[in-house]
């Protein structure tokens, strides 16, 4: 991607427009600031000067009246010379505005390559494991998407795992913001429990590795500039995770940090030691917890409603054939979202949806949304799960994904009069090995009737 940076110079004068564009002239008073004066502008401008301002204006007689605050009804002290040039609203933003601000984030960090995406966060778990297990001492597993850990790791062997949260963006002469807190690993944070492992690699836009990934799975080959690594989120330096280029050695990141071609190999070694102890150190859950456990004292303290429906339908697919036969695509946030291995043999790939219930069918109709679906050409099936009142799964409908996956198709929908045979021919899952028998047999009689 060829993105044209601005120069600071432009920066500056798209600043000081915006600046100016809010900015309403002086027109009702004339001469030095007094209180007075100060709270008619602030009021025209849609302030609401507090009762007791002038007190607060009056306690700040040393500093020139443009630099003093005016204390407002909701107790905001904002610089009179800050109202005066726009900089100071008086009311907070819309959802609409601050849904655009997003957009333009979103945007400019997209144009950049600064976004998070889940082909650079796949590239960055296969370079790291190179780089950190060059003795291949450990088992990286991938995770499902949407969990608060991206990969389990654990010694060769071993029965528990640790969790590891990686972030990863394109390596540059910039402040580079891998958008993870210190919060984050509070007790109650989405990462409490988790390792942190942040990476940057060169060229990830320019050398076509995107372009590469054509093959379900393929993830290829990236340079890396530097990494992180902090037994939790607590550890960073400052609120956030966002660092400049390492200038020197010693900077406030220390051995957290160690960037290629700068720092000594040394560094790199004690960065290998401190993951092995991380590993012994938090290895403590279950490969079944990792993906199943939510909620407080669990891997997964905070998941999103959405997701916490994916664990419950992937953790029914599991009780009924076999967790051991599941495995996590190598690039998550597509369309597939587990893989299962049919008796050793062959693997299929499984997009998992809940079916809900629609309410504009007049006969007991389902529906599932599809969102975005990248990559739903490499998807086999759809198991559409069904949940009782109490949110227990208690059936599922398999469907053939091209059936699915169609161009500018929003939902897919279901009922009696309407792809009747996916209601019709739904499984029910209180008997697990007879629920796998049907899965099976049901897939082969899709698989027959159209050649996936």
């Amino acid at each position: 991607m060829s993105v044209t940076k601005k120069t600071q110079a432009i920066k500056r004068k798209e600043q000081l427009a915006l600046k100016h564009a809010r900015k309403v002239p002086r027109t009702k008073t004339k001469g030095p600031y007094t209180f007075k004066s100060a709270k008619i502008e602030a009021e025209i401008r849609g302030f609401k000067v507090a009762k007791d301002a002038k007190i607060h204006w009056n306690a700040q007689s040393s500093t020139t009246p443009s630099m003093r605050k005016l204390l407002m009804t909701n107790k905001s002290e904002p610089y009179l010379n800050n109202i005066m040039s726009g900089h100071n609203r008086p009311t907070p933003p819309t959802a609409k505005e601050i849904a655009a601000t997003r957009r333009k984030q979103s945007e400019t960090l997209r144009a950049r390559g600064l976004r998070q995406t889940h082909w650079v966060e796949a590239t960055a778990i296969k370079a790291v494991k190179r780089i950190i297990d060059p003795f291949d001492e450990f088992d990286f597993e991938v995770l499902p998407d949407g969990l608060n850990p991206d990969v389990a790791v654990r010694f060769k062997g071993a029965d528990l795992y640790a969790g590891v949260q990686f972030k990863a963006r394109e390596y540059g002469d910039w402040c580079n913001s891998y958008k993870i807190s210190q919060a984050d690993g509070d007790i109650g944070g989405q990462y409490e429990t988790l390792i942190i492992i942040t990476s940057a690699m060169k060229d990830l836009h320019t050398s076509g590795f995107k372009q590469s990934m054509i093959d379900f799975d393929f993830v290829p080959e990236v340079e890396v500039g530097e990494l992180f690594l902090f037994g939790n989120a607590t550890e960073f330096p400052n609120k956030t995770l966002s660092p400049y280029p390492r200038r020197e050695s010693e900077d406030q990141y220390g051995h957290h940090r160690f960037v290629f071609g700068f720092d000594e190999e040394e560094r790199l070694e004690t960065m290998r030691n401190d993951f092995k102890r991380l590993i012994w150190e938090k290895s403590k859950w279950t490969r079944s917890q990792l993906w199943f456990s939510t909620g407080s004292g669990s891997p997964n303290p905070n998941l999103s409603t959405g997701h916490s429906a994916e664990v419950l339908n992937c953790k029914s697919l599991a009780e009924v054939v076999g967790f051991d036969n599941l495995r996590a695509p190598k690039v998550q946030n597509e369309t597939v979202d587990v893989i299962w291995t049919v008796n050793n043999t062959q693997e299929l790939r499984i997009s998992l949806k809940t079916a809900l219930v629609n309410h504009d069918e007049e006969d007991q109709g389902f529906k599932f949304e599809l969102q975005k679906h990248p990559n739903a050409q490499h998807c086999d099936f759809v198991f559409a799960f069904y949940k009782n009142e109490s949110g227990v799964r208690t059936h599922v409908s398999v469907i053939n994904a091209r059936r699915v996956y169609l161009e500018d198709v929003t939902t897919f929908n279901w009922s009696p009069t309407n792809n009747a045979d996916v209601l019709f021919q739904r499984i029910a899952l209180d008997d697990a090995e007879h629920a796998k028998e049907m899965l099976e047999s049901m897939i082969d009689g899709i698989r027959g009737s159209c050649k996936l």
